[in-house]
């Protein structure tokens, strides 16, 4: 959705804010109005990212990935899912939580060790 309008300069704004405000709204247009002064902080064509905010072109995707992420028992961010989803269920490990490179590449070598033993 924020690709066509600057998403680089977007991807840096402190959305943490943004997400704990969400937890404890009902109303959603609270935050709109802040994510459109994070989109005026960062100079992006506000009216643009309005727009792109405002349309459906993404929402297909958006879901897929939601229902796929859910699936895997993703339920916050930042998850990782080392693995696929057959039949609605994880065939894999989930790791959740800001970890070094090191730990991913630990896991991943033991999941080739162990497909390799099977084989």
């Amino acid at each position: 959705m924020i690709s066509a309008v600057r998403a680089d300069a977007f991807a840096d704004a402190p959305l943490s804010r943004l997400v704990v405000r969400k937890a404890v709204m009902h109303d959603i247009a609270p935050i709109l109005q802040l994510i459109n002064s994070y989109a005026a902080n960062v100079k992006m064509d506000v009216a643009k990212f309005k727009s792109c905010i405002a349309s459906d072109k993404y929402k297909a995707a958006i879901d897929k990935d939601i229902a796929e992420g859910m699936a895997a028992g993703v339920n916050g961010t930042p998850s990782f899912v080392l693995g696929r989803v057959v039949d609605g269920k994880l065939v894999g490990v989930r790791m959740v939580g800001a970890m070094p490179y090191e730990q991913f590449d630990a896991k991943i070598q033991e999941m080739l060790a162990q497909a390799a033993a099977k084989n």
